[in-house]
């Protein structure tokens, strides 16, 4: 699963938050340790997230593949996300 988010530079996706390490599909790359506001729509109201980038990696679409690590973030905010991005057990 994965839900939209907005970058300075376009549009994504949150693909996975574990602690505070992000996995994300982004419009841009961006060299290691540059930090990067992204907001996450996950309700009415974007989830605004600051995190600076581990490293990215093009895709076949053009688009990139980022680790992020969360700098600042709301904890109810992380547990919403958290909650959001695990699958649904049985």
């Amino acid at each position: 699963m994965s839900i939209e988010c907005e970058f300075r530079e376009g549009k994504g996706e949150l693909l996975s938050l574990v602690r505070d390490q992000m996995q994300a599909i982004g419009p841009a790359p961006y060299a290691p340790g540059t930090p990067i506001r992204l907001s996450v729509g996950l309700t009415e109201v974007s989830i605004p997230v600051e995190a600076k980038c581990g490293g990215s990696k093009r895709r076949d679409d053009g688009r990139f593949d980022l680790t992020l690590r969360v700098i600042n973030m709301r904890r109810a905010h992380r547990d919403a996300l958290t909650a959001a991005l695990t699958p649904a057990t049985l």
